[in-house]
């Protein structure tokens, strides 16, 4: 790979540190890659003039520790960033709370792989990374955008995105003040069609002065081919080589001793050494198709691996770093057995067709309170709440059997829609009625009739979905899938937009996004999660 680094004007503030570190793997283990991190820290004591150097001195440690060379990459790094938010806590403890809302820090690890590299990547603050193929530019930081600092933690690591990078793809790491310059200039598309230093240069000074009062770090990656096809298989050992004596004295078999051959008739002998002969091949073919299939073994092993993670890539699949428990129910609101929740004006309504009450729990001041369904609406006799949202200062109910949907206490769907959602999962409102069908299918209904249906595309596809969420300020819709065991979000349209994976999604029930599409709470009967996208 080709490295460009840039720094511009670092110490102009004596409060704001900038770092730009390498670390690669040693040569016994060659396939672990090799790792970059960008630091900015604002605002700074002296006192912190080595910060950024002790948390990414940290990260590289714990990821290249030879004890763990045989752990999937992705794996070991996710435990070195638990091991960068220990530290962090720890520096917390001590009272140094300086870093806190001023770090900005980008991680680059490309791992080979063959025809290019997976690229794994975490942020946190303000630091942008885009990537380059053919002319076309991503944001690929804003897929693990988002996660905000929790007040109760100082856990700020946390999702891990990743990627396959091939040859003449570019990546492009810079501080925030140096990328709003970028965008500002329409240097951004530019620079991605660079491939030498002094290109760079050139293009610099032909805004020098304007680049004279900025500061921030430029990191820009040219991918060449890995030299994963140039990795070497372990070694399963050669075929074993057996030398026939010329003259067999004596051969013993379990403690009984055969007379030589020299004993024994020509013919005999012949007919000996030639049995011999044949146990000798029997029994390397045997050792060599043991061998062999070993080897192929380990071969399908890492082609199996390789192939799980292009498809991970491929389907835009992130795995959860942190879940928080906010509340753990007892016993009596167990019972309840509520299926649904919605979040109105901050407190958490609870719900489900099995019971007449709802539970309105206050997280804040850790409170619970019991209404019945009957004092919001005038329910018709048959009707089970399976479906409650709150738009423009109105309730909605929905019966999941009948597909009736009710605007307070009046009927909302027009009798002359051409559909009805009878037997759908789930129902949310951001000005159309978006309803969840059992065949997994999205329905939009607007202003009381059937508007158009929606077939995600999605792998695995949808088989049992239970929930769906989006609002008016939500530009995507959240799918709930716990028999995959992942949260889908999808655009208005139904193209793939992120697959969020977590063990913790096969007990869910029901979900809310927040408004910012920062946060989701999780409800699994027993225990309400909160989850920083």
């Amino acid at each position: 790979m080709k490295i460009f680094e840039f720094q511009f004007n670092p110490k102009a503030k004596s409060d704001r540190f900038f770092r730009v570190f390498s670390f690669h793997a040693l040569q016994e283990m060659p396939d672990r890659g090799d790792m970059y991190i960008i630091g900015e820290l604002k605002n700074a004591l002296p006192t912190n003039a080595t910060f950024l150097d002790q948390l990414s001195t940290l990260l590289s440690r714990e990821y290249y520790a030879p004890e763990k060379s045989s752990q999937n990459a992705g794996y070991t790094l996710k435990n070195a960033l638990k091991k960068g938010n220990n530290f962090l806590a720890e520096e917390t403890k001590k009272g140094n709370v300086d870093w806190l809302g001023n770090l900005h820090l980008l991680l680059l690890l490309f791992v080979p792989a063959s025809q290019g590299y997976t690229l794994y990547f975490t942020k946190v603050g303000g630091m942008k990374l885009w990537l380059s193929r053919s002319g076309s530019l991503v944001d690929a930081g804003k897929s693990i955008d988002g996660k905000k600092e929790d007040e109760e933690s100082v856990k700020v690591f946390g999702n891990v995105g990743s990627g396959r990078v091939v040859p003449q793809d570019r990546v492009v790491a810079l501080t925030q003040e140096l990328f709003e310059f970028f965008s500002k200039e329409n240097f951004l598309q530019t620079i991605t069609q660079l491939k030498e230093e002094k290109q760079f240069k050139n293009i610099f000074k032909s805004k020098e002065k304007e680049m004279s009062l900025l500061s921030g770090v430029l990191l820009f990656v040219l991918v060449e081919a890995s030299h994963a096809s140039n990795l070497k298989m372990p070694s399963l050992g050669a075929l074993p080589k057996i030398k026939l004596p010329a003259l067999l004295r004596s051969i013993t078999l379990r403690g009984l001793s055969i007379p030589s051959f020299l004993s024994v008739s020509n013919a005999k002998k012949r007919m000996g050494i030639l049995l011999l002969f044949i146990l000798v091949l029997l029994v390397g073919f045997a050792i060599f198709g043991a061998e062999q299939k070993k080897k192929e073994d380990i071969q399908e092993v890492l082609k199996q691996e390789e192939m799980e993670e292009q498809e991970r890539i491929l389907n835009k699949i992130i795995d959860i770093a942190e879940l928080k428990v906010v509340e753990e129910f007892n016993e009596s609101f167990v019972a309840e057995n509520f299926e649904h929740m919605i979040q109105i004006d901050g407190k958490f309504y609870f719900f489900g067709p099995s019971s007449g009450n709802i539970s309105l729990f206050d997280s804040q001041a850790q409170t619970f309170e019991i209404i019945l369904q009957s004092s919001l609406a005038d329910f018709p006799a048959d009707f089970q709440l399976g479906g409650m949202e709150q738009f423009a200062g109105n309730l909605y109910f929905f019966d999941s059997r009948t597909g009736e949907i009710l605007k307070s206490s009046e009927p909302w769907l027009d009798p002359l829609s051409a559909k009805k959602p009878i037997n759908a999962q789930g129902m949310s409102i951001d000005g159309n009625i978006w309803i969840l069908t059992s065949e997994n299918e999205i329905q939009r209904y607007y202003k009381g009739r059937y508007q158009e249906t929606l077939h995600p595309a999605i792998f695995p596809p949808l088989q049992n979905a239970i929930s769906l969420k989006t609002g008016a300020q939500i530009p995507y819709l959240y799918i709930l899938d716990p028999q995959e065991q992942r949260l889908v979000v999808v655009s208005k349209s139904g193209e793939l937009i992120q697959q969020y994976q977590s063990p913790v999604f096969l007990e869910a029930r029901d979900f809310i996004v927040s408004p910012d599409s920062q946060t989701v709470y999780l409800f699994t009967g027993a225990k309400l999660y909160r989850i920083l996208l």
